[in-house]
C-alpha cells in the first residue's frame, strides 16, 4: 500500500471524480480498528459526509489473505479509492502504542492481496471519535433502539468510522447589510472566501 498526506489523497479523488461520468466515480473507506473489531465507512462521491458499512472481526488480520480479499471485493464493489486510517495520538504513549501496533497489523494484512500493493491509504486523527459514536448510539438508545453488548461494540466501531472520516465544516452565518451610496466614502473592493483547513 502506498502512503499519502492526506490532503493529496483527497485531491487525487476529487480530481478523478470531476473528469468521469458519475457511474464511475469514487469514494474513500473509512477504517477504524478497535481491539476485537474494525469498523469500515464509506464516503459519498464528494467526500463530505461518510455513513456506517461494515463492521469486520480482526481475527481476519491473523488468517493469512481473508482481510485482503474481502477487502478488495469491497473496492471493485463500492469504486473505492483510497483509505482513510484511523489513528490516534495519545497522552499515554503505552495505549498509543498498543493502538498504532493494531493499525499497523491490519495494514499488513490489507496488504496481502496484490491488488491493495499500490493502493493509496492516509492516516487520519481519529481522536474522540468514539465519544461522537457514543453521542450517536445513546441518542438511538433514547429512540428505542435496545442493542446487546456485542451489537453496541460492533456498531460503536462502525459509526466511529464515519464520525471521523466526514469532513467538518464550520458553522457559518452570512449577514448582508445595505448602505445608502452617499454614506460611503470609499467603495468596497474585494471579497473574502472561507475554506476549510481540512478541503
Amino acid at each position: 500500500m502506498v502512503y499519502m498526506k492526506q490532503s493529496h489523497l483527497f485531491k487525487i479523488v476529487k480530481g478523478y471524480n470531476e473528469n468521469v461520468e458519475s457511474s464511475e466515480r469514487l469514494c474513500l473507506l473509512g477504517v477504524d480498528t478497535g481491539e476485537a473489531y474494525t469498523g469500515l465507512a464509506v464516503t459519498n462521491l464528494v467526500l463530505t459526509e461518510s455513513w456506517p458499512f461494515k463492521v469486520i472481526n480482526m481475527s481476519w488480520c491473523r488468517r493469512p489473505g481473508q482481510l485482503a480479499n474481502y477487502l478488495e471485493r469491497v473496492i471493485t464493489k463500492w469504486k473505492i479509492g483510497g483509505l482513510l486510517v484511523g489513528y490516534s495520538a495519545m497522552n499515554n504513549h503505552r495505549l498509543e502504542d498498543e493502538h498504532m501496533a493494531r493499525v499497523f497489523k491490519w495494514l499488513k494484512a490489507a496488504h496481502e492481496s496484490a491488488h491493495m500493493v499500490d493502493f493509496p491509504f492516509t492516516f487520519v486523527d481519529e481522536r474522540n471519535s468514539s465519544i461522537e459514536a457514543e453521542k450517536i448510539l445513546n441518542g438511538w438508545i433514547l429512540n428505542g433502539w435496545d442493542p446487546a453488548p456485542v451489537d453496541y461494540t460492533r456498531v460503536l466501531n462502525k459509526v466511529a468510522a464515519s464520525v471521523f472520516t466526514e469532513i467538518s465544516y464550520l458553522p457559518l452565518s452570512v449577514i448582508i447589510t445595505t448602505f445608502k451610496k452617499e454614506n460611503v466614502k470609499r467603495p468596497f473592493e474585494g471579497f473574502g472566501v472561507l475554506i476549510p483547513s481540512k478541503e
